[in-house]
């Protein structure tokens, strides 16, 4: 049973935005004067955060191969009447 209360893309958007706070919080909070130890942890998580958002597929792996099963059918039709074209001209 699958449970959907928010779009993929918002999850993502909120994904990215998370990230994105959580890389600059040492900066907003003075951390980063302590030494590197207490922003760099932050700065890579949210770093990654961000990364898995951006790399993320937001379509099921079905619905794609769906769309390329139509663009395959549609280069054989294309191609069928370009050689009916072609045979009616000779």
């Amino acid at each position: 049973m699958e449970l959907q209360f928010i779009p993929t893309r918002v999850h993502f958007a909120l994904d990215v935005a998370g990230g994105v706070a959580l890389a600059i919080v040492p900066q907003l909070t003075g951390a980063r004067k302590h030494g590197k130890r207490y922003w760099v942890p932050y700065l890579a998580i949210g770093a990654l955060e961000v990364g898995l958002a951006v790399l993320t597929k937001s379509e099921p792996q079905s619905a794609s191969t769906t769309r390329v099963a139509k663009l395959v059918k549609t280069a054989q039709r294309a191609k069928d009447t370009a050689a009916k074209g072609v045979a009616k001209v000779r």
